[in-house]
């Protein structure tokens, strides 16, 4: 149960295979300031299951002082929080998850410290995905699915490769990068275990409002447990379709 009174559903975190929903993660970044992700957190918090602080021009002290606002305030749960390429943040708040960027600390020397905390981390090809799920990871972050301005002149890697990854992978794969309300039934349908998102939420005028329409497209569609989407019978109905 979320702060604000709203039910929250179980994270993919707790039990493989299971028949529930897609998570919704959305993310934060260097250009928002504590007023924006209050806001967002406050408005968009119940509809979320993980809400990433990635600060990259912040200090420890900073985003500490941040996530503790967030927590102490009850717009987020422990469980919701995730720090990212923070371990000692993390620890220190005592939330449940730590997220590493592709080019952050190695897994193989954060996974024997991180006792009680989900550890994922960001790739961008299979070869990572493989290695990362060798390493130990409890999740992958991939993408740029769609063209994203957080990256710039890099060519979007496209829902067939997302697809491809999702299949060779028994870990849980969150897509991220462009996804919108418009095109994530095209992304849900790879089978991805969740979606993250910034700008569709951190920067719209209305976040609450897009966050229910994530979750909502998320409710159409379970995890496939490495199954391929066809054979789960993923295409099903849903009213977001486009």
């Amino acid at each position: 149960m979320h702060p604000t009174g709203i039910p929250m559903d179980t994270g993919f975190f707790m039990v493989r295979g299971s028949d529930i929903p897609m998570e919704v993660h959305v993310i934060t970044d260097q250009r928002h300031t504590w007023e924006q992700i209050r806001k967002v957190a406050r408005q968009a918090g119940p509809y979320v299951d993980r809400f990433h602080l990635r600060l990259k021009n912040r200090t420890a002290r900073e985003i500490w002082s941040w996530g503790k606002r967030l927590l102490e305030e009850g717009w987020l749960t422990r469980d919701q929080l995730v720090v990212n390429d923070r371990i000692d943040v993390a620890f220190s708040l005592g939330c449940q998850g730590v997220h590493l960027p592709e080019k952050g600390l190695p897994l193989s020397a954060v996974k024997p410290l991180a006792s009680g905390l989900r550890v994922g981390r960001s790739v961008h090809s299979l070869e990572e995905a493989l290695r990362s799920e060798r390493m130990g990871a409890d999740y992958i972050l991939f993408g740029h699915v769609y063209h994203s301005a957080s990256k710039s002149g890099i060519p979007p890697r496209g829902c067939a490769e997302l697809a491809r990854i999702v299949r060779a992978v028994r870990i849980p794969v969150i897509a991220v990068g462009g996804i919108t309300v418009e095109n994530m039934v095209e992304v849900a349908e790879t089978g991805c275990a969740g979606i993250a998102v910034i700008s569709a939420v951190m920067d719209h005028p209305w976040p609450a409002e897009q966050a229910r329409k994530l979750r909502e497209i998320a409710q159409c569609f379970k995890e496939t447990d490495g199954e391929t989407p066809k054979s789960k019978g993923r295409r099903k109905r849903c009213k977001h379709r486009t």
